[in-house]
């Protein structure tokens, strides 16, 4: 067996989450509004109060990350089980 994508995925060759595109016109509105309420709140707050806006979305952004991660995970570990399900289940 060639084992080339674990191989690839093992090595950070193959990065599957770079690959995710988000092109739909529903995630670009929210992306836009997101961005706008963003700077409307950022704008209200002084400066000295900005760098834990700031702070708090990058603790978001890490949260989600650990999401995302953990989301892929448990569905390669569902494709697995399928593709072994499916190569060797029994004939019910």
């Amino acid at each position: 067996m060639n084992k080339k994508i674990i191989r690839g995925l093992y090595l950070g060759t193959i990065r599957p989450a770079d690959s995710v595109g988000f092109k739909t016109e529903t995630y670009k509105e929210h992306l836009k509004e997101f961005e706008r309420l963003y700077n409307e709140i950022e704008a209200l707050l002084p400066d000295e109060s900005r760098g834990k806006l700031n702070a708090m979305m990058e603790e978001n952004n890490i949260a989600e990350s650990e999401i995302i991660l953990n989301q892929f995970v448990k569905g390669f570990e569902l494709g697995i089980s399928l593709a072994v399900e499916g190569l060797c289940a029994d004939d019910d």
